[in-house]
């Protein structure tokens, strides 16, 4: 199986001092089933899983409980295919 290329993240929006919005590309491959959405502070070295999110349904997610006064994050989405 070919995985497919990871989606460019478009947009990561601050919307409250506790949530930011993260928006992706969507992957067009025959074989994709769902995307995978990691979250990492700055300082931290590696990333945390935040939630699985299916090939059909929005390409967004809204990353609730965190603290966008004092810290700085950084996402990355990964395709995952069959």
């Amino acid at each position: 199986t070919v995985s497919p290329a990871d989606p460019a993240i478009y947009s990561a929006t601050v919307l409250s001092n506790t949530s930011i919005r993260v928006i992706w590309e969507n992957i067009e491959q025959d074989n994709l089933t769902h995307y995978e959405v990691y979250r990492k502070d700055l300082l931290s070295p590696t990333y945390v899983y935040v939630g699985t999110f299916q090939k059909q349904g929005t390409l967004e997610f809204v990353d609730e409980g965190i603290n966008t006064l004092e810290n700085s994050y950084c996402y990355k989405v990964q395709a995952v295919c069959t």
